[in-house]
């Protein structure tokens, strides 16, 4: 998804790198690789599996010199955080003119926030879980559509957006219940395999795949 679009070899900037998994995989790809990962621990445990450098720091906080990265890549990361307004900014400073921005978010539209904001205001309210597990589990602070995303992005120096859908598969959607019994586990993992693949199915995936440029030549 990432690779086709960059040179053999570009420098990237994964942000909110976690243990490394992407990073690893990248770099056995032949690219360049820097990590912005926050959590000391998960910052130390991609370094010691994978070798890899991960700066401790957020990536609005970061020292880097500008235009250092061909590509900006950010795996869930600007849903939870506190303007994504300045984050895009400083995606945009980090990035050569020209340069690649991936983000994959959850969907405003997704077939599953919808379903769950349905059920929140047919009970009145009395049925809150499905549409706080939106936000409140994965500390979730803004779910942008294509819209708002665009204007942000615009705002922030980016050209060229290109929203494509994208659902993570059921089997791993679904882990989240694996420690609930299973008179309550089943239902749930069979409602939640259901609705991913009726998104598919619709076209309201849950998730967002963003494709941005920084504006400018390319260097």
């Amino acid at each position: 998804m990432i690779a086709p679009r960059l040179a053999a070899g570009a420098s990237i900037l994964d942000v909110g790198s976690g243990g490394g998994a992407f990073l690893a995989v990248a770099s056995a790809a032949g690219f360049s690789v820097t990590g912005l990962e926050p959590d000391s621990q998960r910052a130390a445990l991609a370094r010691s599996t994978y070798g890899v450098t991960v700066h401790e720091t957020r990536l609005e906080d970061c020292t880097l010199p500008e235009a250092s990265f061909q590509a900006v890549v950010a795996f869930c990361v600007i849903a939870h955080v506190e303007s994504p307004l300045r984050f895009l900014q400083a995606a945009a400073c980090l990035l050569q003119p020209g340069g690649l921005l991936f983000l994959h978010t959850p969907a405003a539209d997704g077939l599953y926030k919808l379903v769950a904001a349905a059920t929140y205001r047919g009970s009145l309210g009395r049925v809150g879980g499905p549409l706080r597990h939106q936000y409140m589990p994965w500390g979730h602070r803004y779910i942008l559509g294509p819209r708002a995303m665009g204007a942000a992005l615009e705002g922030a120096g980016f050209v060229t957006a290109e929203f494509s859908p994208y659902s993570n598969p059921a089997e791993i959607t679904n882990r989240r219940f694996d420690a609930r019994p299973a008179w309550q586990r089943l239902p749930l993992t069979g409602a939640v395999t259901a609705i991913n693949a009726a998104s598919r199915v619709s076209g309201r995936t849950n998730h967002l795949a963003v494709f941005a440029h920084r504006s400018g030549a390319v260097s």
